[in-house]
């Protein structure tokens, strides 16, 4: 009887613990969510841009591939993916083991500039000029949010055209930095979680993939 209550009581817990878990999960990927999105569309709106494209964009190969870019839609996500990557593995992508001696801000910059750089290399598969024209629409805005407590790439991805990754960085006094590019690598696969991790780990680097529920937007 007693290992009954016990086993009783343990289950309670264990859906207490669940129920206040998951809306506070659910909550800042509602919240991430809309946030990366509204930079995609922002970032759509600049690739359609012919007068912003005159002062950002070269012509050439370059201009050309974002002509692709501007005539795909990029409002409604098919499907939203979170990708985390641990500190250790970021410090030994830099070569670096001595990251305690960092002060937190210089850190969060350090994260920030691997993280950007890891998806600019996925770019870079397909050469400079991809490079060139994934750069041409680029987009930032920091806002704050309390509950980020780990930095975090959501991967947007849509029917017909090309991904987009938002770098989410924590910084000083509950502040996200948010920084978001098009993926425009014909190299790169994103048809599931499991995909993409098996495209990072071919680059060697341990992530973590999960998909995310859609939030409010």
């Amino acid at each position: 009887m007693k290992k009954r209550s016990a086993a009783i009581l343990t289950a309670a817990v264990m859906v207490i613990l669940c129920a206040c878990t998951a809306p506070a999960n659910d909550e800042k990927a509602a919240v991430l969510y809309d946030q990366g999105l509204a930079i995609v569309r922002l970032m759509d709106e600049m690739a359609g841009s012919e007068a912003y494209m005159k002062l950002v964009a070269p012509g050439g190969s370059v201009g050309e591939k974002v002509q692709v870019l501007a005539a795909e839609e990029h409002q409604e996500p098919e499907a939203v993916y979170s990708i985390m990557i641990s500190e250790d593995t970021l410090s030994a992508l830099a070569g670096f083991s001595g990251s305690g001696r960092m002060s937190q801000e210089l850190q969060a910059f350090l994260n920030q500039r691997l993280l950007s750089t890891i998806v600019s290399q996925i770019n870079a598969l397909d050469g400079a000029e991809t490079l060139a024209a994934a750069a041409s629409c680029t987009a930032q805005k920091t806002f704050a949010y309390e509950s980020m407590t780990q930095d975090v790439i959501y991967l947007y991805t849509f029917a017909d055209a090309s991904p987009a990754a938002v770098i989410f960085t924590a910084g000083e006094d509950h502040t996200v930095s948010a920084n978001g590019l098009f993926i425009l690598s014909d190299s790169f696969s994103c048809e599931s979680a499991g995909e993409i991790e098996e495209f990072f780990d071919r680059m060697n680097i341990k992530t973590e993939v999960a998909e995310v529920l859609p939030g409010t937007s």
